[in-house]
């Protein structure tokens, strides 16, 4: 109801569930990261996503050994050091750095 209060053009409830579309998981995935980057499990799923597009491998290059470290600690360290790293953090780091400051619609 809200989408089509606003004008944007939605299928019925009975053809659509939000929420089970894969598109609008990485998003909300996202919203959570935004709020609580320290939620690993949340985090490794989203920069493995097609937002972020980290393989496996990096994934694993990430976690590997890293102690009581966090997800995003590790993703900070190595944003110093690879670009596809560095592209990630960047962007969560703009968009945790707007997420207070931007109004809801």
């Amino acid at each position: 109801r809200a989408l089509k209060r606003r004008g944007i053009p939605v299928a019925g409830t009975d053809r659509m569930r939000l929420g089970d579309n894969l598109a609008a998981q990485d998003l909300m995935a996202l919203g959570q990261i935004l709020l609580l980057p320290e939620d690993d499990l949340t985090l490794a799923a989203l920069l493995k996503g097609p937002i972020f597009g980290l393989s496996e491998d990096q994934l694993f290059t990430l976690c590997w050994q890293r102690g009581e470290s966090s997800l995003w600690e590790r993703l900070r360290q190595f944003a110093q050091r690879e670009e596809a790293y560095s592209d990630a953090f960047n962007l969560l780091s703009d968009l945790r750095a707007k997420a207070d400051y931007v109004a809801a619609l």
